[in-house]
């Protein structure tokens, strides 16, 4: 039991900095858009900000993925 309530604190804290991390990912993102559309070149434009999006994708899975981790760990803490 005591192994269970420690295992499911570091998955709640895990899941913590999934989240934090997913906020930086957001910051990272909108400046990263602003700075690329300063850049003038639609070329560049379109294909950072194609990339910027596709990584805004995979941030918000990764804390889909640790939203369900924790919301698991609370159902059968």
């Amino acid at each position: 039991e005591r192994t269970a309530v420690r295992c499911g604190k570091r998955y709640k804290e895990s899941c913590i900095k999934i989240n934090s991390y997913e906020n930086i990912a957001d910051d990272v993102l909108s400046q990263g858009i602003v700075d690329v559309f300063e850049s003038n070149d639609p070329i560049k434009i379109i294909k950072v900000k194609s990339v910027l999006e596709y990584l805004e994708i995979v941030t918000d899975k990764a804390e889909d993925v640790a939203n369900t981790i924790e919301n698991i760990v609370i159902k059968y803490a």
